[in-house]
C-alpha cells in the first residue's frame, strides 16, 4: 500500500512564495492616472467633399485601467495617409500632427478638414503607450 505524502508549508514559506509570484507575473500597474483606454467616441469612417470640416469633430475618450475617465491627457492627432488640415478649438492647426487635452470627462476632439484632393485620408489618435485609434475619411 502506499501512503500519502504530506506537504507542508509554513506561514513563512508561503508568504515567500506569494510574494515572488506576485512580483515575477504581475503586470498590473498601479499608477491609476496613466491611460489604459483609448476608444472612439465618433464615427471611425466618415464622408466628406474636398476642403470641407467635418460636420462633427474627431472624438476620443481616454480612460485609465480601471475605466476611470482622464482629464487634461494629451493626444496626438496624426494624418498618415491623404491630406488635409487638423485642427483644435481655441487653438492651432496643422497639416500633419496637432495635439488637443482630455477635458472633465476624459474626451479629447479635434476639428479636420478635408484636402483637395479626393481619396482616402487616415487620422490616428494617440495617447501614452495605448495602442492609436484611426479614423478614415472618404474624401469625395
Amino acid at each position: 500500500m502506499t501512503q500519502a505524502r504530506r506537504h507542508t508549508f509554513s506561514a513563512r514559506k508561503l508568504a515567500v512564495l506569494l510574494a515572488l509570484v506576485a512580483a515575477s507575473g504581475c503586470s498590473l500597474a498601479t499608477d491609476v492616472n496613466s491611460p489604459g483606454l483609448l476608444a472612439p467616441i465618433s464615427n471611425l469612417n466618415q464622408t466628406a467633399p474636398t476642403n470641407t470640416a467635418l460636420a462633427a469633430p474627431l472624438q476620443v475618450l481616454v480612460a485609465s485601467q480601471f475605466g476611470e475617465r482622464l482629464r487634461n491627457q494629451t493626444v496626438t492627432w496624426t494624418i498618415t495617409a491623404g491630406g488635409g488640415t487638423l485642427s483644435v478649438t481655441g487653438g492651432g492647426s496643422s497639416t500633419t500632427t496637432i495635439t488637443s487635452l482630455t477635458d472633465d470627462s476624459g474626451i479629447a476632439e479635434m476639428n479636420y478638414t478635408t484636402g483637395a484632393t479626393a481619396g482616402t485620408s487616415s487620422i490616428q489618435a494617440r495617447v501614452g503607450e495605448v495602442p492609436p485609434i484611426t479614423f478614415t475619411v472618404t474624401v469625395t
